[in-house]
């Protein structure tokens, strides 16, 4: 469903990145590589215009198949992401061996972000780390304009909650973001 919604908001002129979880089962999966390919390649969309998001325990056993699998995720051209950052127990040191392009940082760190204290610390601590490795800067959680602009002033990339606007479905969003008045068809149907 992911890749026909994005095709289908391409098409009409929007040029969105999507962003999809994939869990520890599916990173062992031999075949994930293959399989994000074939949707790709079906619905004609850029590989990096689909962020794989994993969690830290994903990652953590060098000798599983989850790390050749991003590795192989990587070389298609699909952009990867660390979801959840900074609350797993991984070793910074993963972070020089992962194919990654993206740390987004858990919100438990938003919440006291204002009183300038741990939380702020440890947030500017992982966007300049994040930045001398060449990775973007996603925070998560953010509510209020307060946060955006202490992120903002830190340095982060990107800023992702409820500040910005809750989670919708993709015909809701449609409507709310691209002006289809509610009742029209924002896509055409879907066809397997």
């Amino acid at each position: 469903m992911g890749s026909f919604t994005l095709k289908a908001w391409r098409d009409v002129g929007h040029s969105l990145r999507v962003a999809v979880n994939f869990s520890a089962d599916q990173l062992q999966d031999s075949g994930i590589a293959d399989k994000v390919a074939t949707a790709l390649n079906r619905f004609g969309l850029p590989a990096d215009d689909l962020v794989v998001e994993i969690t830290e325990s994903v990652w953590l056993d060098p000798q599983s198949a989850a790390i050749d699998n991003l590795h192989r995720l990587k070389r298609l051209g699909v952009r990867l992401a660390i979801d959840d950052f900074g609350t797993g127990y991984a070793s910074l040191s993963y972070l020089k061996h992962l194919p990654v392009d993206i740390l987004k940082v858990d919100r438990s760190f938003v919440t006291d972000l204002a009183n300038v204290g741990v939380d702020a610390a440890i947030v500017r601590g992982i966007v300049s780390i994040a930045h001398k490795l060449d990775l973007e800067v996603i925070v998560e959680g953010v509510e209020t304009e307060t946060q955006c602009e202490l992120l903002r002033d830190m340095g982060c990339d990107l800023v992702q909650g409820h500040l910005l606007g809750r989670g919708l479905p993709p015909t809701a969003f449609t409507e709310a973001h691209f002006g289809k008045p509610p009742g029209s068809e924002p896509f055409p149907p879907y066809r397997r």
